[in-house]
């Protein structure tokens, strides 16, 4: 467990260079940046929108990276939705002045922009259903130095340092054969949290047929 202004002195320490810090601080969020969308344990979150009747798109959280899940809501019935593309959805009302309306069964992601994604949804709701998105966010990076109990200086650590590691040993020091052992090590560390989650969520004993 460790700070960013922690983890920047451990990773100076390591290399036995203290001329870097900027490049340290960079290679840093470079590494987070490389991991910021994998579907880890930490990053699974829930939001709830409430749909309002004739309107059919509707904005992502802002720290939505991919989807997990989907549902509706309706009459006390709970069901997944169905994802499709933005581009067939588009093409099932070509009157816009006469769309299908209903409750929800299909969704659809598009984007405007940075941290202003939408997603339609279709049938055009009718009434008010709650949709439920389970997604990947891509968490935030520390934003100072002090910041405690961040996931990428917890248990995101290790990955983070081997791979801005990788990084200063090629952009930085040019020590090519250095920089693909510490790339090794962060996939080792990445396997190793990917499993964990994984573990979380898949049943792993083996199961007889019968």
């Amino acid at each position: 467990m460790a700070t960013r202004g922690e983890l920047k002195t451990r990773i100076a320490d390591e290399m036995k260079r203290v001329d870097i810090d900027v490049a340290i601080e960079r290679a840093i969020a470079s590494a987070i940046q490389h991991f910021k969308d994998e579907g880890f344990s930490e990053a699974e979150r829930t939001t709830t929108d409430s749909t309002v009747v004739n309107q059919q798109d509707y904005s992502l959280p802002s720290d939505f990276s991919r989807n997990h899940n989907w549902l509706v809501t309706y009459s006390g019935n709970r069901v997944p939705l169905i994802v499709t593309d933005v581009n067939t959805m588009d093409l099932w009302d070509t009157n816009q002045n006469s769309q299908t309306t209903g409750y929800p069964l299909y969704v659809a992601l598009w984007g405007e922009g940075h941290s202003n994604g939408k997603y339609k949804l279709y049938p055009v709701p009718d009434g008010v259903y709650t949709i439920t998105n389970r997604y990947i966010s891509n968490m935030a990076a520390p934003a100072t130095d002090t910041e405690t109990n961040n996931f990428w200086m917890t248990e995101g650590e290790q990955m983070v340092r081997q791979y801005a590691k990788s990084i200063l040993f090629s952009d930085v020091m040019r020590q090519y054969d250095f920089a693909q052992a510490e790339r090794d090590l962060a996939s080792l560390e990445f396997n190793r949290i990917k499993a964990r989650t994984e573990g979380r969520h898949y049943q792993v004993d083996v199961q007889p047929w019968l």
